[in-house]
């Protein structure tokens, strides 16, 4: 599979090319002939500098490119031996209609065969998240009420924590050649079977909300939302070590 991939980015790319290869030499005691294809490989600082690590940079850099509103970016990555795909100083700048902001994370480890999967596809299930020392901070924007009325509201949304593990998440993201949803109509955008954490707090303004738990732990999450309005759903919830039966009660117990 390794090898497929290094051959497909080449050939996409136009990175390997064959020139015409010499006559065989008169003297079996003389060198032998070069090959007659070379290879160029793209250099870059966020891999180890082989073959395979130049090839993915590439394709994760061009499969970036086309997700709408967003600039995603990281310092180093690399497969390890378990073949899962480690992202070191990930970041993303939203750049979008109704959020702007920021995203980083120190280190994400994420299953390399499904996160080719959703780079193909933008809807995928993946097994399994790490994220390390992620920090949020974003402007939150709406501009439509819950009547139907046109009036920007703006709020800002900070996150931070130490550790987050996501289990079964079914996430959507539009690229740029898919059409925008209908106005009006709620669509869900994510589905995670499991989400823990550690040390974390959340922060809103206007009106102002603070909220912080030393571990919380959220099954079965759906989000939906529009223009106007947003719904999470639990099946149940933990915070600190106690549980509670919705998200309201999850909420007010981790409430500052």
């Amino acid at each position: 599979m390794l090898l497929k991939i290094v051959l497909f980015v080449f050939l996409l790319s136009g990175g390997a090319y064959a020139q015409e290869t010499p006559a065989a030499q008169a003297d079996p005691a003389a060198p032998a002939p070069e090959t007659g294809v070379r290879i160029r490989i793209p250099h870059s600082e966020r891999t180890k500098g082989n073959i395979l690590d130049a090839a993915l940079d590439f394709v994760f850099m061009r499969s970036f490119k086309q997700f709408k509103g967003l600039d995603i970016t990281y310092d180093f990555f690399e497969v390890d031996s378990n073949y899962d795909l480690n992202f070191t100083n990930f970041k993303v700048e939203v750049k979008r209609s109704n959020a702007q902001g920021t995203i980083s994370v120190q280190k994400i480890v994420i299953n390399f065969s499904e996160f080719m999967t959703f780079l193909k596809s933008r809807k995928a299930l993946t097994s399994k998240v790490l994220l390390e020392k992620l920090a949020v901070d974003l402007k939150l924007i709406k501009k439509k009420n819950k009547d139907g009325t046109e009036k920007e509201k703006t709020r800002r949304l900070k996150i931070s924590s130490k550790e987050v593990f996501i289990k079964d998440m079914l996430v959507y993201a539009p690229s740029e050649e898919d059409a925008e949803p209908e106005k009006d109509t709620k669509e869900e955008k994510l589905r995670i079977k499991q989400a823990t954490g550690k040390e974390s707090k959340v922060s809103l303004s206007n009106p102002a909300e603070k909220y912080a738990a030393s571990s919380f732990e959220l099954n079965d999450i759906v989000v939906t939302f529009d223009d106007s309005s947003e719904r999470v759903e639990v099946s149940s919830a933990k915070a600190n070590g106690k549980s509670y039966e919705n998200v309201s009660s999850f909420l007010k117990a981790i409430r500052r």
